[in-house]
């Protein structure tokens, strides 16, 4: 009987404290905990695998930069832990550019659908800090002069990232369009597609499909 005790109390202990975590982003400077609370959520929701070593991580910064279009998050990446899962970064940081930070943090007036879009953006970068998937070979589209779109959204890292950011997005602009596509009987994968599809859709008034309709 002891035995089992002493089993139970290690397996609740495991799951307790061996699981991904937030609890030391809590203070993060700039970046608002609700972000980081968000795109973990999501990701749960989607089935995306999160780090295991968050706490292993430097602090996370925000730093407003006027050379990048929207958003983007860099990395110094850990020498001593290789292993998707449970690597971390010694200095992580998302670069901003100065009109997303003043939509997103100073609540510049702009429209309710340029605001949760560019909230979206921000969660987008969060997924990539948080994320287990990171391509070996990334496909840099922006420095393609013929880009591949399909090539670029089929990465796992950006397919998720688009997901969340997309599954946020839809969550606070068209509940009923999101409950429509997660309650489909399709694989989480093509409920994505359908996600990244219809911001796609709705963000650029109108444009074209990344993924068949």
């Amino acid at each position: 009987m002891r035995v089992l005790f002493i089993i139970t109390f290690i397996f609740l202990f495991h799951a307790l404290y061996a699981q991904p975590n937030l609890r030391h982003l809590k203070n993060t400077p700039r970046i608002e905990y609700k972000y980081f609370k968000a795109a973990f959520k999501i990701m749960k929701t989607l089935g995306f695998r999160v780090r295991k070593n968050l706490a292993s991580d430097g602090y996370i910064q925000l730093i407003i930069d006027s050379t990048v279009q929207d958003a983007t998050f860099t990395y110094i990446k850990s020498e001593v832990v290789n292993t998707d899962s449970e690597r971390y970064y010694k200095k992580p940081l998302i670069r901003i550019s100065p009109s997303l930070y003043d939509i997103i943090f100073k609540q510049k007036d702009v429209t309710n659908k340029m605001y949760l879009s560019s909230q979206s953006i921000l969660i987008h970068e969060i997924t990539h800090y948080l994320q287990v998937a990171d391509e070996e070979n990334y496909y840099y589209i922006f420095k393609d002069k013929n880009p591949d779109v399909k090539r670029y959204f089929n990465q796992p890292s950006e397919f998720e990232a688009y997901s969340v950011g997309d599954y946020f997005f839809l969550k606070q602009y068209d509940k009923k369009a999101l409950k429509n596509i997660m309650k489909q009987e399709l694989d989480i994968h093509r409920k994505c597609e359908l996600l990244i599809n219809l911001f796609m859709h709705i963000d650029s008034a109108g444009g074209t499909y990344v993924f068949p309709k």
